[in-house]
């Protein structure tokens, strides 16, 4: 599509956010108590806003104006925090985290399909340099060791030169064995028509019953043929069936896809432009219009010295750099506006000081009176509470949405761009935000020179002098006490500062600590929309979530959050998320899902794994030194404790996860250039390594509470000099008993963490922005990390170590963290409920699949592994046949039948379903007893509790009416 049709589909867009952000406004205002109108006025306005959020994404994805795309960006994070937002409003209001809109979606005339939320491309698109250059160094280093990916060999056997002749000898003889029976079966039919021919030769042939019986046969088979065709153009037609060409690609679709690689070609090449422009354009201004910016400025503040000489009899007080300077006075201000803001809040300091002394002296007889109302009011509002009416909570994301709809109003929606066929920036526009940074710059200059003026008119005409000003004793006192226990603190070793980098991640691999993540899109977790989820409520009866909302949950509760800052700081944060389900219903699967569409390195740190590795205290406390000091160097790490514990780090291009002021270092191909860059400078990367003042093993015995230690020791890494908690949150190291850093502990780093860059004392920076954080913590089989009695079968294991840790963890988690616990588990019975619910925040049941998804699942898994969907395969069919199988098993029968060699047949012998159901006979499905549990385990978790409450609640108060219109009605009887 061209330019302006994506410009014309932007305008459309931000019209129809305009009229939704009036309608929200109009609602809000209204009160409402019944809970039923609100639902359907949340559910309205959530499906407008996914349906504004896929146009805007695409529009962003394909637009090459820089200028707009930022501001698209800026709407589409508010619509995307918006959605999340009354996503958490509606699980609140209904006590459920699965929501059915089957009504709403037929009064607005759309598609079930149209509800899916999209996975922002800009995700991956901005990074994709970064991870295929970790991927191909991970790739490099796992071939190395010999454990990369097994690739299909076929193996020969070595045969002596007698076998392998009469190996020959038997196909030949076979196959002249097969010819001659052939010839035989030839001959006989000709002695056989020979025979009929002397039998019938007595009679004269007529030629006219022939020719009626070839018509007859002609005929025949050419209506069964027209009626066949017939019959496939009526199901065509009706939607039945798809068109011949349907699984196709066809060339318009070819030339989209290579129309939308050109237009991201354009998109690069005019952002570059750009941002050379930025600068340009700055320098420009710089020399032209700045010297006349400084003039104008400096006859300004020198008019107000005279101004409230004039008026005051003394000259102001010149602000300091932190108040703002002479920005804060001159603010869109003229100098006759400032003398009058000046002598107005002179008489409002007077008249509060009037005030002050009457309030004082009527204070001391209505203390009494105070009290006794306080008390009265709790009474009060403990009646008014249950009459309240529902209100939504305050949105962080209108305002953030207003404001971009406000922009849009005023610099694009007129703009004439006949000039700017091939959409790049616009100069003018940059002038105007560049004259306001410089004259920000220039002004700060300015108030230096301004303030030395002062000092001398007021030397000249006052004769005053200006005391010195005395320092804060506070900041002294402080700063002597972090003297005193830097010199207290131990200094600690660090346990391989005699290795390098490489040494240390080779071993990870070889260990198996480090392995490679499985490339699974989030689209491939197939599944379908609910049809009989409002109907079933409606019924009093709770339905099972289809998969395709499962598919949902996993977008809004684990990508979105994670993949912009903007939306992860103010959305509802969710720290912790379980996926509960039987095996083989796709947990594993989402979670590799989730590290694809994220980006990420995968640390299996499973009890099954780390068994006979690294034995006793001294040997776990060198694993995590290990893995937390090769953490530093990658930029998207993840933790997969595949039985107890996994942080996913996924940080940008340029990061490292430390604290959140990080050391940054260029990772394109791993640590390469880093170390060249600190070879040329003298001084490697594990010299940095051996500072002595930070150092793994703190066996401190004063277990001092993170949030107390201002400064602390972290274990063999550099200390980025921030906070203690900061690094904590950063690379979630959960506090165990061999890590408790006290607060003495001395940090005294080679690198400066406000400088964001991991680089000695008086380096320059490296060019790159800040680190973005995205961590996960994947916990499979997260029920053994909890168990109520530990089986004797896995004590060695010790299952339960981190059991007391998760909470803490939890705790230290900030909005600014964007890290979130993920955990997988096929048998929640056997935990205990109460810490298992206090660490999960969100619980989703993954269920077996239904009707409609398992017909989609068998249609799409056939055709992916090489199948052809015929008249002969009757999916129908198959989909009730095998009612209460799993997902993974139906890809495990459908991967066993379509083998190449049946592929190959596929031709002269279609598919059938008999094939693929012989094979699930050796298979145990989940019976409805298995799922009848997950859900009554769920009804046991908090939020499952308050929905049967509410419910319960809801029909007594539905029954107590309606006793009261009985009780009403014998009244008027007699």
């Amino acid at each position: 599509m061209s330019n302006l049709m994506y410009n014309k589909m932007w305008h459309q867009t931000q019209e129809a956010l305009n009229t939704l952000l009036d309608k929200e406004s109009q609602k809000m205002t209204e009160p409402e108590r019944n809970k039923v109108i609100v639902f359907q006025m949340l559910a309205t306005f959530y499906i407008k806003y996914v349906q504004i959020f896929r146009n805007m994404e695409n529009v962003y994805d394909q637009i090459v104006h820089p200028q707009k795309r930022m501001l698209i960006r800026k709407v589409l994070d508010g619509v995307m925090g918006r959605i999340l937002e009354l996503k958490n409003e509606m699980v609140e209001l209904e006590l459920t985290e699965f929501h059915y809109f089957d009504d709403i979606l037929q009064d607005l005339k759309l598609a079930p399909q149209q509800l899916d939320v999209p996975i922002p491309r800009y995700f991956l698109k901005e990074r994709l340099e970064v991870i295929k250059g970790r991927e191909k160094t991970l790739a490099q280093i796992l071939s190395e060791c010999g454990l990369d990916l097994p690739k299909v060999k076929y193996t020969v056997k070595s045969l002596a030169l007698e076998e392998a002749i009469k190996l020959i000898q038997i196909a030949e003889r076979a196959r002249q064995g097969r010819l001659r029976a052939m010839f035989m079966r030839q001959i006989f039919l000709q002695e056989c028509r020979a025979k009929e021919i002397k039998l019938l030769g007595h009679r004269l042939a007529d030629t006219g019953l022939a020719a009626l019986q070839i018509q007859k046969v002609w005929r025949g088979f050419h209506q069964s043929k027209k009626t066949v065709k017939e019959r496939e153009e009526e199901m065509v037609f009706l939607g039945m069936k798809p068109p011949p060409l349907f699984n196709e690609v066809s060339a318009a679709i070819v030339q989209s896809e290579h129309v939308t690689h050109l237009r991201n070609e354009v998109q690069l090449k005019h952002e570059q432009n750009y941002q050379e422009a930025l600068v340009n354009i700055k320098e420009e201004l710089r020399l032209m219009e700045g010297q006349d910016i400084k003039e104008q400025l400096q006859d300004q503040i020198r008019q107000w010295f005279i101004e409230c000489r004039n008026l005051t009899g003394t000259f102001p007080d010149y602000p300091n750099e932190e108040e703002g300077g002479s920005a804060i006075i001159f603010s869109n201000k003229t100098p006759e506006q400032v003398i009058e803001d000046i002598l107005a809040s002179q008489e409002e300091e007077e008249k509060l000081k009037k005030k002050k002394k009457k309030e004082e002296k009527k204070e001391n007889p209505k203390k009494g009176k105070k009290e006794k109302e306080k008390k009265g009011s709790t009474k009060e509002k403990a009646t008014k509470e249950e009459d309240e009416e529902w209100k939504m909570s305050p949105s962080l994301f209108l305002q953030l949405m207003e404001e971009g709809n406000s922009l849009y109003k005023d610099m694009w929606l007129n703009k004439d761009e006949s000039w700017n066929f091939p959409q790049d920036y616009d100069p003018e526009m940059i002038k105007e935000e560049k004259r306001k940074e410089l004259e920000l710059e220039i002004r700060v200059q300015v108030d230096e020179l301004m303030r030395q003026e002062l000092k001398n008119l007021k030397l000249a005409v006052n004769r005053e002098k200006e005391l010195p000003a005395r320092g804060k004793k506070g900041k002294q006192g402080k700063g002597k006490k972090g003297k005193k226990k830097g010199k207290r603190g131990k200094k600690d070793k660090d346990l391989t500062a005699d290795r390098t980098i490489e040494s240390l991640y080779k071993e990870l691999v070889e260990e198996g600590l480090l392995i490679q993540a499985l490339k699974v899109n989030l689209s491939d977790y197939i599944g379908e929309y609910s049809y009989l989820g409002t109907t079933l409520r409606q019924v009093a009866v709770e339905p099972m979530p289809s998969l395709l909302d499962v598919k949902q949950l996993i977008t809004l509760y684990g990508i979105l959050p994670l993949g912009s800052p903007e939306v992860h700081e103010k959305a509802p944060l969710v720290k912790s998320l379980l996926l509960a389900g039987p095996p083989g219903v796709g947990k594993k699967m989402l979670v590799h899902a989730i590290c694809t569409e994220t980006g990420a390195t995968l640390f299996n740190l499973s009890a099954s794994n780390i068994a006979g590795k690294y034995p006793g205290k001294t040997g776990l406390q060198m694993m995590l030194h290990l893995v937390f000091k090769a953490m530093r160097i990658l930029q998207d790490v993840i933790f997969d404790l595949a039985e107890d514990l996994a942080v996913i780090p996924c940080l940008s291009a340029w990061s490292v996860v430390t604290s959140m002021a990080a050391h940054t270092i260029q990772v394109g191909h791993w640590a390469e250039p880093a170390f060249q860059s600190y070879k040329k400078r003298g001084r490697t990367c594990s010299e940095c390594m051996r500072q002595p003042e930070v150092n793994l093993g703190c066996h401190s015995s004063d277990a001092t509470s993170l949030e107390e230690t201002e400064t602390g020791s972290l274990t063999g890494l550099d200390s980025p000099g921030g906070r203690f908690e900061e690094i904590v949150r950063c690379v979630a190291i959960i506090r165990m008993p061999w890590f408790s850093p006290g607060p003495n502990s001395a940090m005294k780093p080679c690198c400066s963490s406000k400088a964001q860059s991991h680089r000695p004392a008086g380096e320059p920076r490296h060019k790159g922005g800040s680190p973005v954080q995205r961590l996960w913590l994947w916990i499979q089989a997260t029920e053994k990390t909890f168990y109520k009695k530990v089986p004797q079968a896995e004590r060695q294991n010790e299952p339960k170590r981190l059991k007391k840790h998760l909470p803490k963890l939890l705790k230290l988690l900030k909005p600014d963290d964007r890290i979130l616990i993920v955990g997988t588990t096929h048998r929640p019975f056997d935990a205990e409920l109460q810490s298992f619910c206090r660490v999960y925040q969100k619980i989703i049941l993954v269920p077996r699949p239904d009707y409609a998804s398992r017909y989609v699942l068998w249609k799409q898994i056939i055709l992916r592994n090489g199948g052809v969907l015929t008249n002969a395969l009757n999916i129908s069919c198959l989909s009730k046949v095998t009612d209460g199988f799993t997902q993974g098993q139906i890809v495990k029968v459908i991967k066993e039948v379509l083998t190449d060699r049946r592929i190959r047949q596929q031709p002269h012998k279609p598919l059938t379903a008999v094939e693929f159901i012989t094979m699930m006979t050796s298979m145990s499905p989940v019976y409805k007893e298995e799922e009848e549990s997950f859900k009554n385990w769920y009804a046991k978790t908090p939020l499952g509790k308050k929905r049967i409450l509410s419910l319960t609640i809801g029909g007594n108060k539905d029954k107590e009416k309606d006793k009261g219109k009985k009780k009403g009605k014998k009244g008027k009887k007699k």
